[in-house]
């Protein structure tokens, strides 16, 4: 007579030939026990807007014909960075602006740069558009779906091209959880 048909092992608990008769050894049980993991849970229930964050929705200042460079985001003339004992988790960041002139166009990409002052990182794609008949607004987000910022990171963003009869004034959105250090 043959033995048991013989299967693939599923699980650490299989291949160890540990279950037997229906019941998990004792000394096994807090080592194999499945975990949860909480950490998005808790990044979103404590997620902040811009408006907490800053007290107001940052802005550039206005960008005219030919402003192609970084420009960073303000609140009364201050760059906005992490402040200094936190480390932020991004979970989304947009900017946008309105463009009421025909003609006008603007490409542009969000990019963050850190206190050594190196060159910036672009962490979204550009976005070009030229104004046709009517106006409208130019926005774009970051590609990722989530990264940190550290302690004296800047929130910037790099412009690409622009073509302006008065100047092109971007404001950022942002949604953040603050992790202190």
């Amino acid at each position: 007579m043959s033995g048991p048909i013989q299967t693939i092992p599923r699980g650490l608990l299989g291949w160890l030939q540990l279950k037997a008769g229906g019941s998990n050894p004792r000394d096994l049980s807090d080592t194999v026990a499945g975990t949860i993991d909480l950490t998005q849970l808790y990044l979103y229930g404590v997620v902040q807007d811009e408006q907490s964050l800053f007290g107001a929705a940052p802005t550039t200042n206005a960008i005219a014909t030919g402003g192609q460079g970084i420009q960073a985001f303000n609140i009364a003339a201050a760059n906005v960075v992490v402040p200094n004992g936190q480390t932020w988790w991004i979970h989304q960041w947009t900017c946008g602006g309105n463009i009421a002139t025909a003609a006008d166009s603007i490409s542009f990409s969000l990019a963050i740069s850190n206190q050594q002052g190196t060159r910036p990182i672009a962490v979204s794609r550009a976005y070009f558009d030229t104004i046709n008949a009517r106006a409208r607004r130019p926005e774009i987000g970051t590609d990722r779906p989530g990264f940190l910022m550290l302690p004296g990171d800047k929130f910037l963003v790099w412009i690409h091209d622009v073509l302006s009869a008065g100047g092109i004034t971007l404001s950022m959105g942002l949604r953040a959880t603050v992790m202190p250090l």
